[in-house]
């Protein structure tokens, strides 16, 4: 979602602009958190609609690893945009960046990561369809209005209609466009004639 930025322009830690002033922030970014609390919650949701959950997590089935290889999955994926990003694994990223990207995974989603995060979250369908479904639908509002929602004002504020329009051709999510194109003022909108 952010962008390639070269070492040169990667500051010792991440700032803020909030208002004209420049905040540093350090810690763990709001979508993992986001992320950690949906999946919790999805397990405790699990483990309360079925209780033979725990049995089989004590005996390590076949779930247990599916949520081992869904989370690993997650990690891989993470790792592999970030690095494509040019940006390390542990950033907390909020610095306003240098280039948009859209090519690779963001020929598909302006959010990979995000959409990556569905994975483990569906995984917990083995147990419980119910409580992915659940916490599915409770990751995927919280992760748009309280992260996705913010970032893109900030991609807007710094690429202005080079955004624009990557938001109008490409979806937040996967296969879900979320804001009919924007029409310029010489542009009329096509409407079968009737």
């Amino acid at each position: 979602m952010f962008a390639h930025l070269s070492g040169a322009q990667k500051p010792a830690l991440p700032e803020m602009r909030r208002h004209g002033a420049v905040q540093r922030r350090r810690g763990i970014h709001l979508s993992a958190v986001i992320a950690i609390a949906s999946y919790t919650f999805g397990a405790a949701l699990t483990a309360l609609l079925d209780a033979s959950m725990l049995k089989e997590v004590l005996r390590e089935s076949a779930g247990v690893y599916l949520q081992l290889m869904a989370l690993a999955w997650f990690l891989m994926v993470v790792g592999l945009i970030q690095r494509y990003m040019g940006i390390p694994l542990s950033a907390a990223r909020t610095e306003m960046p240098s280039e948009l990207c859209t090519t690779g995974p963001f020929l598909y989603s302006r959010n990979p990561i995000y959409v990556a995060f569905i994975v483990p979250l569906a995984a917990l369908g083995y147990f419980s369809p119910l409580a992915a479904a659940i916490s599915i639908a409770t990751y995927v509002p919280a992760t748009t209005w309280l992260v996705i929602c913010g970032e893109e004002r900030m991609l807007q504020s710094r690429f202005g209609a080079v955004f624009l329009a990557y938001r109008n051709r490409t979806p937040r999510w996967i296969l879900i466009k979320t804001r009919p194109p924007l029409l310029s003022s010489g542009e009329q909108s096509e409407s079968p004639s009737r």
